[in-house]
């Protein structure tokens, strides 16, 4: 049987276009296969940076609670200063004279008139 040859045409056409689908389809999931190793590497440096960014935060805290316990101490050792300075009746009138007390407490939100 002899084949025509618009039927060899034809069929190599057809092989052809197989052939185009087929590398169209290999090249499209080889750009989604390296999309999504891409993908993986940015996670995997953004949970990287988001470890790092944890260890910081937790340091920072460490040193902010070390600086308020400093703080803490320096504004007890003014405390007991003044108090200790206060004990004295005419320093203690000097002061309630002066305002001071009405200023704290006006800082504070207290009302010095209750006093």
């Amino acid at each position: 049987m002899i084949n025509p040859p618009w039927a060899k045409l034809s069929a190599t056409l057809a092989l052809l276009a197989a052939y185009g689908a087929w590398c169209y389809h290999s090249g499209a999931a080889s750009v989604r296969a390296e999309a999504d190793e891409q993908a993986v590497e940015v996670w995997g440096e953004r949970s990287a940076l988001a470890g790092r960014l944890s260890v910081a935060d937790q340091q920072l805290a460490a040193a902010q609670a070390l600086i308020m316990q400093g703080v803490a101490v320096e504004v007890t050792k003014r405390e007991v200063i003044y108090r200790e300075r206060i004990k004295n009746p005419a320093t203690a009138k000097c002061v309630a004279d002066s305002g001071l007390l009405q200023l704290i407490d006006a800082a504070n939100g207290f009302d010095s008139t209750k006093r």
